[in-house]
C-alpha cells in the first residue's frame, strides 16, 4: 500500500471534524513544495495537534500556503495512554536528541523542567521553537498520529500542581522499586482512558534531596531503571521505552485485540 505524504495543519485548523479545505504553511509548505516538489493534484495526509487525520488532495500552491482539499477523517482508536515526561533541562545538542526520541517513543507531552541543578535554566524562545520543530519532524518521521506538545519551562512545584489528578506520577531515582513492578502494579488501577503517567527525571546531578521531598509528599512514587548510573537523556529514553512496551503490550493483551 503506497504511504501518503505526511504534513502538520499550520493554521490552527485542526478541529474535531474538518468539511472542505485546509492550508498548510510555514516550514510544512516547504517540505511539501520545495523538497518532495508535490504538484497540485497529489495525495497527501493531514493531521493536526488533536491527531485527527484526513487524506487529501493539493488543490493549489498560494505564495504562503497549500490548500488541501480533505474528506473524511481516516478512522482511529482512542490512545489507551498518555505518556507525560518531566525532565530536568540539559545541555542543548543531549535535549534536542532527547526531544527527538522522546516523541519517537509516543510522548504525548514533554515539561522541561528547572530544576536547582538545571545546567540551563531559561532557554531562549529560539531554543525551545526548534524543540517544536525537533518534535514535529519526529512526529512525521515515526509515523505517529498525535504530535508531543512541548510545555513552557516550569519548577518543580510548578509540574506537582500540573500534575493530571488521576494520572501516575513517578520519579525515577537510583535504588528504588523497577519501573516495570511500579507501572505493571499500578495500570489496573488506572481506570480512566487514556490512562495517565507523568515520568520525571532529574537533571545533570539528579534532583535535590528538597525536590525529592517535595514530589514524595505530593504522592509520587519512586521508581528505579536498573543499577548503572544514567545520563539524564538516557534514563528518560529508558523510562519512557518501559512504559511504552508495557501498556502497549497490555493493550494487545486485551479480548478481542
Amino acid at each position: 500500500m503506497k504511504r501518503l505524504p505526511r504534513f502538520a495543519i499550520g493554521d490552527g485548523a485542526a478541529a474535531a471534524e474538518i468539511h472542505g479545505t485546509v492550508r498548510v504553511t510555514g516550514s510544512e509548505l516547504h517540505h511539501m513544495r520545495d523538497v518532495l516538489r508535490l504538484d497540485a493534484g497529489a495525495e497527501v495526509l493531514v493531521y493536526g495537534p488533536n491527531g485527527v487525520k484526513y487524506t487529501g488532495r493539493i488543490a493549489a500552491f498560494e505564495p504562503n500556503a497549500a490548500t488541501i482539499a480533505v474528506g473524511e477523517a481516516d478512522p482511529q482508536q482512542q490512545e489507551s495512554h498518555c505518556l507525560i515526561l518531566a525532565v530536568g533541562m540539559i545541555k542543548a545538542v543531549r535535549m534536542d536528541l532527547l526531544i527527538e526520541k522522546a516523541a519517537e517513543l509516543n510522548a504525548a507531552e514533554f515539561w522541561p523542567l528547572k530544576c536547582t541543578r538545571s545546567v540551563v535554566r531559561e532557554p531562549s524562545l529560539d531554543r525551545q521553537e526548534r524543540w517544536r520543530r525537533i518534535s514535529l519532524a519526529a512526529t512525521k518521521q515515526s509515523l505517529r498520529g498525535r504530535t508531543m506538545e512541548i510545555h513552557e519551562p516550569i519548577d518543580v512545584a510548578a509540574m506537582i500542581r500540573g500534575v493530571p489528578q488521576t494520572a501516575l506520577a513517578v520519579t525515577c531515582i537510583a535504588g528504588a522499586e523497577p519501573l516495570s513492578s511500579v507501572i505493571r502494579r499500578s495500570a489496573d488501577g488506572l481506570r480512566v482512558s487514556p490512562k495517565a503517567v507523568v515520568l520525571a527525571i532529574g537533571p545533570e546531578g539528579d534532583f535535590t534531596g528538597e525536590e525529592v521531598d517535595l514530589m514524595c509528599e505530593a504522592g509520587f512514587v519512586m521508581a528505579g531503571l536498573g543499577n548503572s548510573r544514567l545520563r539524564s537523556e538516557t534514563a528518560a529514553i529508558a523510562a519512557l521505552s518501559i512504559a511504552e512496551g508495557i501498556f502497549t503490550e497490555l493493550e494487545n493483551s486485551k479480548p478481542g485485540a
